[in-house]
């Protein structure tokens, strides 16, 4: 006697399997819970079933639909966005201007955080430009830098440098590292 059963996708009767045990073959009863005909039935069903039920709020583990990444910036979920990750998240200062401009930011297009804390996503706070390149040069002409106040330990005076050199630089002038140099020998 066989156990038919129909396809839930397709509609397709679904046999049962014969499997071989040594010698001998006996017919196995169909799987219970057993709907689909083909993994490509099935996976039509998991893709519905996934995206029907299990995303968004209908999720047990939902936490609102925003995360942040190691580096701070704010990402919120929009599936349905245009140019969206494949985790289904956009960046949150994308979004932001995007809706002051009430346009999609084009995938070239750069957003910057004017205080360089990437988790403020106020308008005030950012500044649109047409291509990572732009942001770059902008970062490179007209970004403050932080200069320490430093005493040449050749003549005493007093010189401004990166706060990343103070450690390596001792003199003001190639000329007071000359002094210094010959003093020593």
């Amino acid at each position: 006697m066989k156990n038919i059963v129909n396809c839930e996708i397709c509609g397709k009767e679904i046999e049962p399997k014969v499997y071989k045990y040594g010698n001998s073959r006996c017919v196995a009863k169909v799987k219970q819970g057993r709907k689909y005909c083909s993994r490509e039935c099935m996976g039509k069903a998991k893709s519905v079933e996934y995206l029907g039920k299990r995303t968004g709020p209908e999720n047990a583990s939902w936490k609102g639909g925003t995360t942040i990444d190691k580096r701070g910036y704010v990402y919120e979920r929009v599936p349905r966005h245009p140019f969206v990750q494949q985790n289904c998240y956009v960046a949150k200062h994308r979004l932001v201007m995007e809706a002051h401009l009430k346009r999609y930011l084009d995938p070239e297009e750069s957003v910057h955080h004017i205080d360089g804390n990437t988790s403020n996503n106020e308008l005030s706070n950012l500044m649109l430009f047409p291509n990572e390149g732009a942001h770059q040069k902008y970062h490179w002409l007209f970004k403050p830098e932080t200069k320490i106040e430093v005493e040449c330990r050749t003549c005493g005076q007093k010189y401004k440098v990166k706060k990343s050199r103070v450690k390596k630089t001792k003199y003001c002038s190639y000329k007071c590292a000359g002094r210094r140099r010959r003093k020593k020998k």
